[in-house]
């Protein structure tokens, strides 16, 4: 098991719609994707958050309550 810090860190690496997206196929996963691919390069690519630990747990619950509706 991962840590909450771990986690919000993970999810912030890795977009949370890769992670929440996993299991998209055919024609669904390929507009997901496509949409991903510019999302991401319309963004500056070195733009890693550096975050303290509070700001992170903070992050997580944030990212708990938006998709899972707590």
């Amino acid at each position: 098991m991962i840590t909450a810090e771990e986690h919000a860190h993970f999810m912030q690496q890795n977009g949370v719609a890769r992670v929440m997206n996993t299991h998209r196929r055919g024609r669904c996963r390929r507009e997901h994707l496509r949409a991903e691919m510019l999302r991401a390069s319309q963004q500056p690519q070195n733009q890693v958050l550096e975050l303290t630990r509070d700001n992170r747990a903070a992050a997580f619950k944030g990212d708990l309550e938006k998709y899972f509706k707590l």
